[in-house]
């Protein structure tokens, strides 16, 4: 998990008042890094038996640009004061190959790589032996399988095919809060998480009744029209003629 592309802070985009009951909370982290985001918020005052109550709820991706994915979620604080973090967890996916060694009386000569896999495609050279000193040897069976060869302590040529197969890997989960990266979630004191103070009705965005009847236009004037007006000229000043730029009468009109 890519730690240094992780970001947020409680304002402006990240976290704004929606409408006087809601809060949007936008989280960015690397593209296809995360595979799942969930918010762990609550009032600040909201304690039992010396621990501080959480609710979660899975943030979902709104958009994504060539680098980045951005988690939204909306909330509602009944008192509109709220601290929070984030659980951030990828589900690993491990790829295992099960190759087939192909064998044909062929003279078996390369030691595997430090992987334990031999290399394929290679001919007897002088002084290849293997690491306890043994000569190269001859398998006859063409399906033997790497973890045979490997016990038997035989060499092969590999084929060509494999069969990959997925097999869920360890999932790696983070806390992510304004004081850093956690593996556990602290619950001993708000202070780890960010603050949302008050969802106050005069942060609100609301905009007036009148802008959803309002056109806005432009007008754009042709080359005849600039003769009319010599000020709307292009070109060099300090008394040199001006370069006349043809346009189209038009009006544009915007309706919000």
């Amino acid at each position: 998990m890519k730690k240094e592309a992780i970001y947020h802070r409680p304002k402006n985009n990240y976290a704004y008042a929606y409408n006087e009951q809601t809060l949007h909370i936008r989280l960015r982290t690397k593209k296809g890094d995360v595979t799942r985001v969930t918010l762990i918020s609550g009032d600040p005052y909201d304690w039992k038996n010396g621990e501080w109550q959480t609710i979660r709820k899975d943030m979902y991706v709104e958009r994504s640009d060539s680098l980045f994915d951005y988690w939204l979620v909306a909330v509602k604080p009944e008192f509109k004061r709220l601290r929070y973090g984030f659980e951030l967890t990828d589900e690993k996916k491990e790829t295992q190959n099960e190759t087939k060694i192909q064998c044909d009386t062929e003279i078996l000569t390369e030691r595997p790589d430090r992987s334990g896999i031999p290399r394929k495609n290679e001919t007897l050279n002088a002084g290849m032996w293997d690491d306890d000193g043994n000569a190269p040897r001859i398998l006859n069976n063409k399906n033997e399988t790497i973890s045979q060869a490997k016990d038997q302590n035989e060499m092969g040529i590999l084929d060509e095919t494999n069969d990959p197969t997925e097999h869920p890997g360890e999932a790696e989960t983070l806390i992510y809060t304004e004081r850093g990266f956690f593996e556990h979630l602290p619950l001993d004191d708000t202070g780890y998480y960010f603050c949302f103070p008050y969802l106050n009705k005069a942060d609100i965005f609301i905009p007036p009744e009148w802008t959803k009847h309002t056109i806005w236009y432009k007008i754009f004037l042709t080359d005849s029209q600039m003769e009319m007006y010599p000020m709307i000229q292009t070109g060099p000043s300090h008394g040199e003629a001006p370069s006349r730029v043809r346009t189209i009468i038009s009006v544009v009109t915007y309706k919000v």
